[in-house]
């Protein structure tokens, strides 16, 4: 057989499909929302011309430390996320399903990328 099987692509989709319904369910999606919505109040705050420079200075510093741990939040979120996806495809190759080599092939293939690039964008736009 040449090429990748259809069961090797079966299970990177199951691996995707994992990574993003982790994201939503983590709270990951909505820890980024958080994140922006942080650095947006940060630059209506800096722009503010109601605000002393001492008003702005101590709201853009309680602005940072929890934009940062928002950051570790949705890193550790994502982290999960993806270690769960890898695992998947790691279940895969430790079962003899594929290979690790015809695994990277396959997860790097043009039309495979398009078309998983397009649907969790899709999710992701769905969930929104």
């Amino acid at each position: 057989m040449s090429g990748p099987s259809l069961v090797l692509y079966g299970v990177l989709l199951l691996s995707i499909a994992v990574f993003v319904v982790l994201l939503r369910f983590t709270g990951a999606i909505a820890c980024a929302g958080r994140i922006v919505a942080a650095a947006r109040d940060s630059v209506a705050t800096m722009r503010s011309t109601a605000l002393t420079d001492l008003e702005k200075e101590a709201r853009i510093q309680r602005a940072s430390l929890a934009m940062m741990g928002l950051g570790l939040s949705l890193l550790l979120r994502a982290g999960a996320a993806l270690a769960a996806a890898l695992g998947v495809a790691a279940l895969g190759a430790a079962l003899r399903l594929y290979g690790a080599d015809e695994a990277l092939a396959a997860s790097l293939d043009p039309v495979f990328l398009v078309v998983t690039g397009a649907a969790t964008v899709a999710a992701f736009v769905r969930w929104r």
